[in-house]
């Protein structure tokens, strides 16, 4: 229950990944082709644990829309891969790393293309 504190915590204090004005910036594609196109640059550096945990939240994107990608949805994310924060924590390598990890992919998953 600390675990889920302290992620909720950070995530309050934390910079937050605005999906709103991402709308006006970017051309309509379909959730599914905007994860293929970007989905090299999406696991490069990343471990197996965290690619695993990556292609789990890409695929709630796909299903449900962006409002997955909302770091308020972390936690439940992450009881709903993992069953447990601690085993979440656990196997991810830390709050912080869970939330530079959660944060970074959309970078790669919003970048502009050129047209």
């Amino acid at each position: 229950m600390h675990e889920l504190h302290r992620i909720h915590q950070t995530i309050r204090s934390g910079v937050r990944v605005e999906h709103a004005g991402r709308k006006s910036t970017l051309k309509a594609r379909p959730r599914a082709a905007r994860v293929e196109e970007a989905q090299v640059s999406i696991y490069y550096g990343l471990d197996e644990k965290q690619k695993e945990f990556v292609e789990f939240v890409l695929s709630k994107y796909i299903e449900s829309g962006v409002g997955e990608l909302d770091q308020e949805k972390l936690p439940h994310l992450l009881q709903l891969k993992y069953q447990a924060l601690p085993d979440a924590v656990a196997i991810l390598g830390g709050t912080d790393r869970i939330l530079s990890t959660f944060i970074d992919f959309q970078r790669h998953l919003y970048r502009l293309t050129a047209a």
